[in-house]
């Protein structure tokens, strides 16, 4: 009886053991590979590549894996790398509005800044910041292509018409927004 008991222990091990060599054996679904073109429609009605921004692959099936990529700004082009295969929501989001729009955020007029009893106190230093190696990535006027207008429904995932099924290995599919 006792050798039994052992045995139906040491089995126990053994199977936990296993179990994280069967989880990743036999639950890796596939990935896939997609490289494109991102245009809008300018001014004119002519589709031009997307001067910037990201665009973002979003699993319609729960366990899937997407993503969120760099679109070029020289030519609107974006590759993606190790999306879960199946269906996905695509989402387009144009580069930063840097332009000041005057939809506020800053401030401006008295109320800003330190109470002026506070004196020298709590004044930053006036050397340091950041290295200057990273200084241009931290400008956010130096930010990554220009602001382009696109509908509002391609930069929201529950409204976004744009969709797109990741297939094994490497495709490609291009994408037009207004």
């Amino acid at each position: 009886m006792i050798a039994t008991r052992w045995a139906k222990r040491r089995a126990v091990a053994v199977l936990l053991a296993l179990l994280p060599l069967l989880m990743v054996v036999g639950c890796g679904k596939p990935k896939g590979t997609v490289t494109g073109t991102v245009k809008y429609k300018d001014k004119d009605g002519t589709y031009k590549p997307m001067p910037g921004g990201t665009i973002a692959f979003i699993p319609v099936e729960s366990g899937g894996r997407g993503g969120t990529f760099d679109i070029n700004p020289d030519n609107g082009t974006y590759t993606t790398a190790n999306m879960t295969a199946g269906t996905m929501k695509v989402i387009v989001k144009p580069a930063a509005n840097l332009g000041g729009g005057g939809d506020g955020g800053g401030r401006s007029g008295p109320g800003g800044g330190p109470p002026k009893s506070v004196g020298d106190k709590g004044k930053p230093p006036t050397s340091g910041g950041p290295p200057e190696e990273v200084r241009d990535k931290l400008d956010p006027s130096k930010g990554k292509g220009k602001y382009v207008p696109i509908n509002k429904k391609y930069q929201n995932e529950n409204e976004t018409p744009l969709e797109f099924t990741v297939e094994k290995g490497e495709q490609t599919k291009d994408f037009e927004v207004d």
